[in-house]
C-alpha cells in the first residue's frame, strides 16, 4: 500500500507517506525526514518543509505519479513505486444480495473485469450493474481512515463503495457514487486526489 497526504502541520508544508498498516515500534529522524519502522521495515515517512513543483499549494490526498515518486526518491533514496497496487478504482456491481434482518447488502464487485471482491454496503442506492467507486483494501480515505478487511454480520467485506462525502468531494451525500458510462471498470478514480 502507498498512501500520500500533503498538508500543513504548524504552518509547515509536510508530506506524509504511509506504506503499511503496521504500527511503528521505533522512529528515526534525519533532518526534516522522520521514518517510522516496524522492526526493520519502513511503515511511514514524514517529510517536513516539502516543496513540490507538481503539487504547489494543493493540500490533501496525493496520487503517486511518477513525478511525485521521483521527488520522494530524490529526498529519501527510497523507490516507493512498488508499493502502489491499489487505490480508488472504478468498479461494477455484478451481484447485490440483501442481508436478512439488516439494512446491508452483500455485493460482488469487479474492479478489473476479472477479480471479484465481496463488499458489504448499507447505501440505499446500491444495486446490480451499477458502476461505483471502490476503495480497495489498504486504501486510505481523505479523512485518514484505512480500509481493511472487515466482518459484518458474519459476511466478509474487502473494500468499500464510496460516497462523495467519504471522498471529501461534497459535505453531504445520499448514497454511493453512481458513475456513468464514460468511466471504465479498472481505471483509477482521480477526483479525490489533489494532483489529478
Amino acid at each position: 500500500m502507498l498512501n500520500i497526504f500533503y498538508q500543513k502541520i504548524n504552518n509547515i508544508p509536510t508530506l506524509m507517506i504511509n506504506l503499511s498498516s503496521l504500527k511503528h515500534n521505533f522512529i528515526k529522524t534525519i533532518g526534516d525526514i522522520t521514518y517510522g519502522y516496524f522492526d526493520d521495515k519502513v511503515v511511514f515517512i514524514n517529510i517536513l518543509n516539502f516543496i513540490s513543483n507538481s503539487l504547489g499549494k494543493k493540500f490533501g490526498l496525493v496520487f503517486p505519479t511518477d513525478k511525485i515518486i521521483n521527488e520522494i526518491k530524490t529526498i529519501t533514496n527510497l523507490d516507493l513505486s512498488k508499493y502502489f497496487d491499489n487505490g480508488f478504482k472504478v468498479g461494477k456491481i455484478l451481484n447485490c444480495q440483501k442481508i436478512n434482518n439488516s439494512h446491508l447488502n452483500l455485493c460482488d464487485v469487479t474492479i478489473d473485469n476479472k477479480t471479484i471482491i465481496n463488499i458489504v454496503c448499507g447505501a440505499k442506492n446500491v444495486k446490480k450493474d451499477l458502476k461505483v467507486v471502490v476503495a480497495t483494501k489498504g486504501t486510505m480515505l481523505p479523512s485518514g481512515k484505512l480500509i481493511v478487511k472487515t466482518n459484518l454480520l458474519n459476511f466478509e467485506s474487502n473494500g468499500m463503495l464510496c460516497s462523495y462525502h467519504e471522498l471529501n468531494l461534497i459535505e453531504k451525500t445520499l448514497g454511493i457514487i453512481e458513475l456513468d458510462e464514460e468511466y471504465c471498470v479498472g481505471n483509477y478514480y482521480f477526483a479525490c486526489y489533489t494532483n489529478k
